[in-house]
Order: structure tokens, then C-alpha cells, then sequence
């Protein structure tokens, strides 16, 4: 039962990761007139707010060639209760 737990929080920050990263590039590519910098300024607001929703880190990082094709890695780490007393700290 306490697998389960730490399992369904994962679940759901997970997805609000997946969410947040989808909603990021899309907003970031979607005008051809923006400059990398202002493409990198739109993830990194939508990281943020995520960030401070979760209360937690997220590793990221962008790429962007030249015609405006964006690419956005995450990586969120997600410490367990439950599953702590079994030697699982987080998961990945």
C-alpha cells in the first residue's frame, strides 16, 4: 500500500512534467519571429511556475536550430514517504 502511494504521486507530477514540457515547446515554436532568446525566456517560464507548483528542482535542457525547431529535455526527481523506510529515496 505505501508503494502505492509514492507510485501514484509519481504518476501524477510525472504527468504535470510531461504537460508542462509539451505546453513549453509548443509555445516557444509556434511563432517563427521569435529569437532564441525569447523562445528560451517562454520555457523558462513555464518551468518556473511548474517549479514552484511542485515545490521542487527541475533539470532541463533546450535546443533550437535555426528554423525554429525546439527541443526540451526534463527530468524530475521525486522523493517518496512510504517507500523511504525501504531504502527508496526518491524516484526518477
Amino acid at each position: 500500500v505505501g508503494f502505492a502511494i509514492d507510485f501514484s504521486r509519481v504518476i501524477v507530477d510525472k504527468h504535470k512534467l510531461q504537460m508542462t514540457t509539451d505546453s513549453a515547446v509548443l509555445a516557444a515554436a509556434h511563432d517563427g519571429q521569435m529569437t532564441p532568446e525569447q523562445r528560451t525566456a517562454v520555457i523558462d517560464a513555464y518551468i518556473n511556475h511548474l517549479e514552484e507548483e511542485l515545490g521542487r528542482e527541475i533539470e532541463y535542457s533546450v535546443a533550437m536550430n535555426d528554423e525554429g525547431l525546439v527541443s526540451l529535455t526534463t527530468r524530475l526527481r521525486v522523493y517518496t514517504t512510504i517507500s523511504k523506510i525501504m531504502g527508496r529515496d526518491y524516484i526518477d
